[in-house]
């Protein structure tokens, strides 16, 4: 890592909202013509301007900026007594006008362009199941997602008296209830809902078991191994470890099944020392021991020494302290998950120092939606932007339609994040032990994977090819996941000792176990990322943003493409990285810590219409020399009910020698959907270049209506 950058900052011209287009309001259940809207609902006009003021019976309005919303326009707004609630696009917000005084305020703004009632319609996924005789007895548990806090008293009096039943809380605004499947309708109409949509079973992250395959067992005392097993080989973590970074100073959260035997004391010699507290977080549990299996071979991933195996059995970042938080319920037999996030995720974070967080679990309700468990994430990491939640991106991932690819927006949520680093599974390279068959080796798994290449392939025998169960974007918004991908089959690591635990993917000996999946590649890269984590802050001199850890191992990953199969037809990646199957690649431990890369942590960012550009003041660039830059920026939450995820745009660009503009993500123009860009290209030109980051559009920024950044760049 380098500094020797010079710093420029530039006052660009904001985009036009709407260009030679009419203005656009972006909900999922409906684009709405501004103009015509307005027109419809008889709005009156002096002059080419429409004269706003209240509808009957409604308290909240979607309010539309004439163009990429500055600070002060809004400010003058919340000043007059306006409530500026949640974003949507374009240039639009749910918002509260109690007063005279505050309409008064619309109407004399200058920059507000339409004002329309927050209808009901706006308000209901088209998930749920359509209302009849057939379903007057049947409820759905359904998440429901408030304006904001002032409103939960109201709403919760009026829904009760319609038949709902408190079931959970998601954060102060988001909640779980039950609620007749005849009556939802009538409770969108209830003023102070931004949003419905059913829930999900929320599961731990395994491939689907219903057939069983055993191999026969292996010594079992070590001599046999390759070094490949626990997955961390093929990250490069010998590197980072080589060079003194094993994740001291860094404490990760892991919110699983639970550990071995549920106590700091008694428990495996792999875990002793590394384990800071445990706590039980499931319904109805009693204890934090790990009666399933699945928790004690994650933490080991990320925590365990492997001094039992003689140190060959290593998680990521065994140097760091491990937070356990059991949502395992013995009551249940089954996953008793805590939905409260903020008792999940910020309980840990103030009481124990955790600032990664590993979490295998999620639901396939709605595959690759943006819904009220993703925003709920997104705020989470928003409040606390030093925190990296590492969530894995599902196991749902198949061939239904026998083209011998895997079937496009199968993700997992909340792994539809913008701001947490979802990772997907890549091949171990393991030959023996564990899984060893062909994917066509039962009939319910052939159904699954009917066609070549996929279904003669194995679990573990070319580590280029991404696990065939592993969820694959992109997100109904279109946006790039997952993020990064890891080892995630064949993995061998520690086993619980309680008694009857599972055995996962088959038994290694008294001590380990083999397992696969996503929940398997996620706590490897959460010990990654505690590692890098450890190194940003030596070389850096303070504790780094989360979105700085996140772009340090993405910009550094290794890109798989073209994958297991070569190229041709049967190609697994369309394209280099980054793509919906591997995102921007697997986890390189060896490039974050060895790399020459620029970086800028940049705490303040940018607002609308402003850019900074970051200039190799000593470097000039060789024609042919490999040019990469990565910008990432934890965004403001968006709305479940928008039609896209991305709140504050801000875009990244690098100007060649010649003026020339490379884009992010494979484009020719600048992403407007991610928040993680990465532009990659060979220097056409010598001479200088610059890397420009610019505020398109911030309408919901930190202090002085700033999105900050991370940034790395670095030419080869």
């Amino acid at each position: 890592m380098q500094k020797g950058w010079m710093l420029f900052v530039l006052a660009v011209l904001p985009r036009l909202a709407f260009g030679a287009s009419e203005p656009v309001i972006k909900l999922k259940n409906i684009t709405i013509n501004s103009k015509t809207a307005m027109e419809s609902f008889g709005l009156d006009k002096t002059g080419d301007k429409f004269e706003f003021g209240p509808f009957e019976g409604r308290d909240f309005y979607l309010l539309q900026f004439s163009g990429p919303v500055q600070e002060d326009w809004k400010n003058n707004l919340i000043n007059q007594g306006v409530e500026i609630l949640s974003y949507i696009p374009d240039n639009t917000f749910i918002a509260k006008i109690p007063t005279e005084m505050g309409w008064r305020a619309v109407n004399q703004s200058g920059h507000v362009f339409a004002v329309l009632p927050y209808q009901p319609e706006y308000k209901v996924s088209d998930t749920f199941e359509t209302p009849s005789v057939f379903t007057q007895d049947k409820t759905e548990k359904t998440m429901v997602k408030l304006v904001s806090t002032n409103v939960n008293s109201t709403f919760f009096t009026q829904a009760e008296k319609l038949g709902a039943k408190f079931v959970s809380a998601i954060n102060k605004t988001s909640f779980i209830l039950e609620i007749p499947i005849n009556k939802i309708q009538s409770i969108s109409q209830i003023e102070g809902v931004e949003w419905m949509e059913p829930f999900g079973e929320i599961k731990f992250q395994a491939p689907q078991q219903e057939e069983t395959f055993s191999q026969p067992p292996r010594t079992g005392d070590y001599t046999d191994l390759t070094g490949y097993e626990s997955g961390t080989k093929l990250m490069n973590l010998d590197a980072a470890w080589s060079k003194g970074f094993h994740g001291e100073g860094q404490v990760v959260g892991l919110a699983d099944t639970g550990l071995d035997r549920g106590s700091t004391v008694n428990i495996l010699d792999d875990f002793k020392g590394q384990i800071l507290k445990g706590y039980t977080k499931a319904l109805f549990g009693k204890n934090w021991e790990d009666p399933e299996g699945h928790g004690t071979h994650t933490a080991g991933s990320i925590v365990g020494t492997g001094i039992t195996s003689g140190g060959k059995l290593r998680g990521a970042a065994y140097g760091a302290k491990l937070v356990e938080e059991a949502l395992w319920s013995p009551i249940l037999g089954n996953l008793g998950i805590n939905t409260n996030f903020e008792d999940v995720f910020i309980s840990v974070y103030e009481a124990d120092g955790v600032r990664i967080h590993s979490d295998s679990w999620g639901s396939q309700k709605n595959p690759s939606a943006y819904d009220i468990m993703s925003t709920s994430l997104d705020e989470v990491i928003w409040s606390h932007p030093d925190l990296l939640v590492v969530f894995s991106a599902g196991n749902a991932g198949v061939d239904m339609n026998g083209d011998g690819h895997i079937d496009a927006s199968s993700l997992d949520t909340p792994a539809t994040a913008k701001n947490c680093l979802t990772v997907g599974a890549s091949k171990n390279l393991v030959l023996e032990g564990g899984y060893q068959m062909k994917l066509n080796f039962k009939p319910k798994a052939a159904k699954r994977y009917p066609a070549e290449p996929i279904s003669s392939s194995k679990f573990s025998e070319n580590p280029d090819g991404m696990a065939p169960f592993s969820s694959i974007g992109p997100t109904q918004d279109g946006r790039i996941k997952p993020d990064i991908v890891a080892p995630g089959t064949n993995i061998i690591s520690t086993r619980s000792q309680t008694p009857d635990s599972d055995t996962l993917w088959g038994v290694y000996n008294k001590f380990y176990v083999y397992s696969g999946g996503t929940s398997m590649s996620t706590p490897l890269v959460a010990g990654a990322a505690a590692v890098t984590r450890q190194y940003l802050k030596k070389v850096n001199g303070k504790e780094p943003s989360a979105a700085l850890v996140k772009a340090a191992l993405i910009h550094n990953a290794h890109d798989l493409f073209p994958g297991q199969f070569g190229t041709g037809k049967n190609q697994e990646y369309p394209q280099t990285r980054p793509n919906m199957n591997e995102g921007f690649g697997r986890v390189d431990m060896a490039s974050v810590i060895q790399s020459a890369y620029y970086f800028a942590d940049d705490r303040e960012g940018v607002n609308t219409g402003n850019a900074k550009a970051y200039t190799l003041g000593l470097e000039k660039v060789v024609v042919g020399q490999k040019i990469r830059a990565t910008m990432v920026y934890t965004d403001a939450p968006g709305s479940p009910g928008a039609a896209t995820a991305l709140v504050n745009d801000l875009d990244l660009v690098v100007i060649d020698a010649a003026g020339g503009k490379h884009f992010p993500n494979h484009l020719t123009v600048p992403d407007r959907k991610n928040n993680v860009e990465m532009v990659e290209f060979t220097a056409p030109t010598a001479g200088a270049y610059r890397v420009v980051v610019s505020g398109t559009s911030v309408p919901q920024g930190f202090a002085g209506g700033k999105q900050p950044f991370a940034l790395l760049w670095n030419i080869k």
